[in-house]
């Protein structure tokens, strides 16, 4: 059953009941053959492309986004027993700022829990963000207010520079500019 179109409108591809728009399903173990794979041929700099589209009502008349939008996500989700597949880690982007006619503000992040997480932000699980100004918040913090903006639950875990745990610790890089 390799393109099966059924009745909810949903597209199955190696699956004849998809879970949602298009739903591409494999039991294969060759590296070279699962999964999907995009390509492009040419002799420009363009690559391939899988784009993420977000607009507020609906396809035939969108409206602006607003700030705390998610923009596109990519969740990765395993199997527990007793509640099926559940999101674990996100990768994704959402605005973050006032948007114009011509801009929106976008951040970057990477989120990870054990437990089902289908608001990053909303639950406390962002773990890496980058900001629309290029600002870089590592270990939860997503306000960064510098390049690169460290929190840590205590300084003795908040950075390690070198092989062992009693190299240097953040406090002592406070005054570095």
């Amino acid at each position: 059953n390799y393109g099966v179109l059924v009745p909810n409108g949903y597209v199955g591809i190696g699956n004849s009941a998809p879970l949602g728009d298009l739903h591409v399903s494999t039991s294969s173990i060759t590296n070279a053959t699962r999964g999907i794979t995009t390509e492009q041929n040419n002799t420009g700099i363009q690559s391939s492309i899988f784009s993420f589209k977000k607009s507020r009502n609906t396809f035939a008349s969108p409206l602006t986004i607003a700030t705390g939008d998610y923009i596109g996500s990519s969740n990765f989700m395993p199997y527990v027993a007793t509640s099926g597949y559940i999101i674990t880690s996100t990768f994704g982007a959402r605005v973050n700022g006032t948007v114009t006619g011509t801009a929106a503000p976008t951040e970057f992040f990477i989120s990870t829990t054990s437990t089902n997480d289908i608001d990053p932000f909303g639950n406390n699980n962002v773990r890496l963000l980058i900001d629309s100004a290029g600002l870089v918040g590592l270990g939860g913090n997503v306000d960064p207010q510098r390049t690169l903006d460290i929190t840590a639950a205590s300084e003795t875990n908040a950075i390690l520079i070198g092989t062992d745990i009693t190299t240097v610790y953040a406090p002592f890089l406070s005054n570095v500019t």
